[in-house]
């Protein structure tokens, strides 16, 4: 995977800007508020179709324009490629693929990259939502069943928020939940089934790496687990579906679905030190397992 030019218009804080790369290693060096991050950023933007900082395409236009665009020509194994983003403050953004519009799903996939910030010490050290997202970036990068699982997920959760509300109102019958819930079910499955694999493939590699860091002082180990829920796939179904069915009429009574448990779901990170019975992730690890989940990340992107 090569990237061989980048240009912005409007993007951040830059006017105009044209980079060409050749192959290899590049270091951007500079004061603060330079645009280093910027320049990162809109090439993640490429490869996730979204910034990993702003919530709004208009977030990203430069403050005295109207609109902005992003353009990152790279190739792979298999051909060139050309990925535009028209950005614009009151219309929608437009996502240019080799000169066809195409929506933000059939981006991603295509540009796969690791992006390493001081904020990734939450993968470790915050709440369970910021390893959930890394561990769906991961995977949406190199399986794009799973993105679209992901959406959908979100998508019914929603529908299903505007059926409990409708349902108590007396617009629609209780028995129309049902075809929601099920599809609920299944796609929730398929996310924890893939999010569970993803960290026992992760762990192969990461705990070779990390025995070698510590020469083999410590151990390391981690697991994905949905909170209540039991630990074989098949049980989770059934669980989830329980879960469903017994708080229906709280989520009727309330308009909305409480629970959302394909994000109800965290890792658990373990270090133990040879000798010791107790868990422990000391701050002196903290930074180790940030570079050993990152060079993981790597390896699975790289193509």
């Amino acid at each position: 995977m090569q990237i061989k030019q980048v240009q912005l218009n409007n993007f951040r804080n830059y006017h105009s800007l044209s980079l060409s790369f050749t192959p290899g290693v590049h270091i951007f060096w500079g004061s603060n508020a330079q645009g280093k991050t910027n320049l990162l950023e809109a090439i993640f933007i490429a490869v996730l179709g979204k910034s990993f900082r702003a919530n709004h395409d208009d977030e990203l236009i430069r403050w005295d324009a109207n609109e902005g665009s992003i353009c990152v020509n790279f190739a792979n194994k298999i051909a060139d490629y050309s990925l535009q983003f028209s950005l614009k403050r009151e219309n929608n953004r437009e996502n240019i693929l080799n000169g066809k519009q195409v929506k933000k799903k059939e981006v991603i996939g295509i540009l796969n990259a690791v992006f390493f910030s001081p904020e990734d010490l939450g993968l470790i050290k915050g709440n369970p939502s910021q390893r959930r997202r890394f561990i769906d970036f991961e995977i949406s990068q190199t399986n794009s069943a799973y993105y679209h699982a992901l959406l959908q997920y979100n998508r019914a959760i929603y529908q299903r928020n505007h059926l409990l509300k409708r349902i108590n109102e007396g617009q629609e019958k209780r028995s129309t939940i049902d075809l929601w819930d099920q599809q609920l079910i299944e796609l929730a499955d398929r996310i924890v089934i893939e999010r569970r694999s993803t960290i026992t493939q992760l762990m192969v590699i990461a705990a070779k790496i990390h025995n070698k860091m510590t020469n083999g002082t410590e151990i390391l180990s981690a697991r994905y687990f949905v909170f209540g829920a039991q630990e074989e796939e098949k049980e989770y179904r059934n669980w989830y579906g329980e879960i469903l069915r017994s708080s229906r009429e709280k989520d009727i009574r309330r308009g909305t679905i409480v629970l959302f448990e394909a994000n109800n779901g965290a890792v658990r990170v373990i270090t133990l030190e040879v000798g010791d019975v107790a868990d422990i992730c000391t701050a002196k690890c903290i930074n180790r397992l940030i570079v050993i989940t990152h060079r993981k990340h790597a390896r699975t992107a790289t193509c």
